[in-house]
């Protein structure tokens, strides 16, 4: 029943820091990429591993980031950074930021 209690906390957590609802497959794709550690994962892992179509990989990764919207203001969570993959210049990486890595650190202290 404890991991029950640290479950609900550990969603709690994240509806406090994304404010509001948090669909499972955003929590989702944070945990996978926070799996991934320093050298991150493509988009088309993070598919792989979560399940995920693709594109909404994609959607899912760039709220997680930090982004100009239509509008020309800043927007996103800033959980994530995309960055050139250094093996194949075509695509880019996604890893956690110093933000991501602090409130993964902070989950992963709910279940010890």
């Amino acid at each position: 029943m404890e991991h029950i209690n640290n479950l609900g906390e550990a969603v709690e957590v994240l509806r406090n820091k994304l404010g509001g609802a948090v669909p499972l497959s955003l929590v989702a794709v944070f945990l996978a990429v926070a799996n991934c550690a320093e050298k991150g994962t493509t988009h088309d892992q993070l598919s792989k591993i979560t399940g995920i179509s693709q594109p909404v990989v994609s959607r899912l990764v760039k709220s997680l980031t930090v982004y100009y919207d239509k509008r020309g203001q800043l927007t996103g969570d800033g959980l994530l950074e995309n960055y050139p993959d250094p093996w194949e210049t075509r695509r880019f990486r996604t890893r956690l930021t110093e933000e991501g890595i602090k409130l993964a650190s902070q989950l992963s202290g709910l279940f010890k």
